[in-house]
């Protein structure tokens, strides 16, 4: 038996106000290509309206459809996660395919070391990181 119990991140979870939910779960769909994996309600009496798993490849993130949830900092460095990143084959061919669906690249594409970087933000303005590995 391995002394390792651990096996792999098996989700992230995002908070999204119920009022973009749809939007953004299509944006990941359309966008991404993930797939719903599982779709619940939140339990009754609480802010938690919806959950929605979705999956790409081995990666599942979690949305979470929250009534009035507390904004988005504006600060780039505060304690807790970031943003998630994708990893993608081809940054030339992604920011062509993200410009010709209307999404705004809100930086790069710049060489770091050995990969190159973008950013992009969900309609509600959570930032995504595009990395593509050399």
């Amino acid at each position: 038996m391995s002394t390792n119990r651990f096996k792999r991140i098996d989700h992230v979870e995002i908070v999204i106000p119920s009022d973009e939910f749809d939007e953004t779960i299509d944006f990941f769909s359309d966008v991404f290509g993930f797939k719903i994996k599982s779709r619940q309600g939140g339990p009754p009496d609480s802010q938690l309206r919806e959950i929605v798993y979705m999956k790409l490849g081995g990666s599942v993130i979690e949305l979470m459809s929250v009534e009035n949830p507390d904004g988005i900092s504006q600060s780039a460095f505060q304690t807790g996660y970031r943003m998630i990143a994708i990893e993608v084959d081809d940054m030339d061919g992604t920011m062509d395919y993200l410009e010709g669906k209307g999404i705004e690249i809100t930086w790069g594409p710049k060489t770091i070391g050995e990969s190159v970087r973008a950013e992009i933000n969900t309609p509600g303005g959570l930032p995504i990181e595009l990395r593509e590995w050399w």
